[in-house]
């Protein structure tokens, strides 16, 4: 089941407190609208009863469960430092409660398509494309090739999925990379909208050519080669991580 806590948050913008509902589990099983929202871009966005402020809440440790298609997708701050610490973390709870269950959870891992992601867009961008039927891995890929074409560093660009027409193109938005916020009390931050840039428009066959030549792409693309971050920007090698001892995790 989901599972709901309710904190006292400062607006960001004038300091206002306001209380909220805030979801710690997404099990989507049972609560489909919560899926439906995400896909709207109006998951966890609020407005300040004090000075109409516009509020995006996010959370660290939150993981969207979906058992009916096989989903576990592990949600941190698009904003966390670390994607490697955030990683060993959320592989931890699922080991715990999946790998290393009763009878009953190691079967559900078997079938489950797991990832981890940073954001609330990037859960949105993870669902439009399966819902779609994209492999993310040549999503990530096709990405790059965008960038590339168009003078842009893979490093310095955050593009994530918008709309997919049917059958036609791929449309993303062009945003500003994050950069690290602290959280607050368990572990909610408030942040702004993210900065668009623009949008970006790939073909559908760009995508379709990228996908014939799946197997190329680990070679000319390494870091997209971990089992539970695929994600161009966020796994870059440019992108140091931080640990608390100051030391960068072996990769």
């Amino acid at each position: 089941m989901s599972t709901f806590f309710h904190p006292t948050l400062s607006c960001p913008s004038c300091g206002s407190p306001f209380t909220k509902p805030i979801i710690k589990g997404l099990h989507v099983t049972r609560l489909p609208e919560v899926r439906a929202a995400i896909l709207r871009g109006e998951f966890q966005r609020y407005a300040c009863e004090a000075c109409g402020a516009a509020i995006r809440v996010e959370r660290t440790d939150t993981v969207y469960t979906d058992f009916n298609l096989g989903h576990y997708i592990a949600v941190d701050s698009r904003h966390a430092p670390d994607w490697r610490a955030s990683k060993a973390r959320h592989t931890r709870v699922f080991d715990e409660a999946f790998t290393l269950g009763p009878g009953v959870a190691q079967e559900l891992a078997e079938g489950m398509r797991h990832r981890l992601v940073f954001g609330v867009l990037s859960l949105r961008e993870k669902l439009l494309a399966w819902d779609n039927d994209l492999d993310d891995l040549v999503l990530e890929a096709t990405k790059a090739d965008a960038l590339r074409a168009r003078g842009f560093s893979v490093s310095e660009e955050e593009l994530r999925l918008s709309v997919v027409v049917p059958d036609g193109p791929l449309i993303f938005m062009r945003l500003a990379p994050p950069s690290p916020a602290p959280s607050g009390p368990d572990g909610v931050t408030l942040l702004p909208a993210p900065t668009l840039r623009g949008h970006m428009i790939v073909s559908r066959g760009q995508y379709r050519e990228r996908l014939r030549h799946r197997r190329e792409i680990l070679g000319e693309l390494p870091w997209l080669g971990d089992d539970w971050v695929i994600d161009l920007l966020v796994t870059h090698p440019s992108r140091t991580p931080v640990t608390d001892d100051g030391l960068q995790p072996e990769i």
